[in-house]
């Protein structure tokens, strides 16, 4: 086996606020965000995974905001057997996270901007991984993608990867105190720990081929049977 390390070539968030809503359902199922931003260089965003709701005497509100990856994996040539998505994390505050499906980025990358519109491009029930329940604010977090991970990235030769809280957002669960509000932050583009997939596949070689020409025929090629080879090479 072979490990190969993908950086997320694109990144970015999708955040909306709501005022006056009637429940959480209300941001948690809308159709269109109400910020986008698509990062190119190193940002810390201390508030990349967010979930808020409140209830108060003039009305409800709420915040959620999302975060975008996606990964080319097409320089991975052979079949994939294991992936770790690594995320360096800058701030937490009573947030869990979660990895599940997207379809962001025009679903398979040629789209390499985010819009307000992105902000419901995933799927809750197409879940990566566990949650992480205690976000490393300062370091890395580590999720061990599941076999539909594993799937997804060897039948498309990409992975495109929402990361929301799991608590209230995923489950769409109304957030309550104390977790509440919860966030989780990221820092996209980071040059020394970026954002990446750790893929481990089978080795690229030759196995039974040998320059087009296929195991069971090598034999008859070389023109020797291999009842002979001791001789050929000198051995009785």
């Amino acid at each position: 086996m072979a490990t190969t390390n993908v950086t997320a070539g694109l990144q970015g968030t999708v955040s909306i606020f709501g005022f006056n809503i009637a429940n959480f359902s209300a941001i948690r199922n809308a159709s269109s965000g109400s910020f986008a931003q698509t990062f190119s260089s190193q940002s810390d965003q201390g508030s990349a995974i967010t979930v808020s709701f409140e209830s108060a005497r003039f009305g409800n509100s709420g915040e959620i905001s999302r975060a975008f990856v996606f990964f080319d994996l097409d320089s991975i040539s052979t079949t994939i057997t294991a992936l770790s998505l690594q995320v360096t994390g800058v701030s937490n505050s009573s947030s869990s996270v979660i990895p599940v499906k997207a379809s962001a980025w025009g679903g398979n990358g040629s789209t390499t901007s985010l819009n307000n519109a992105s902000f419901n491009d995933l799927s809750f029930s197409n879940t990566y991984a566990s949650s992480i329940s205690n976000w490393n604010s300062s370091g890395q977090n580590s999720f061990t993608l599941n076999n539909s991970a594993i799937s997804d990235a060897n039948n498309n030769g990409y992975l495109n990867v929402a990361l929301i809280n799991s608590t209230a957002d995923q489950p769409g669960t109304t957030p309550s105190f104390p977790n509440n509000p919860a966030t989780a932050g990221i820092v996209f583009k980071k040059t020394s720990a970026p954002i990446r997939l750790v893929v481990t596949h089978a080795d690229a070689g030759y196995g039974n081929e040998v320059n087009g020409v296929a195991g069971s025929d090598i034999n008859t090629v070389i023109g020797v049977s291999s009842a002979n080879i001791a001789r050929v090479i000198g051995v009785p």
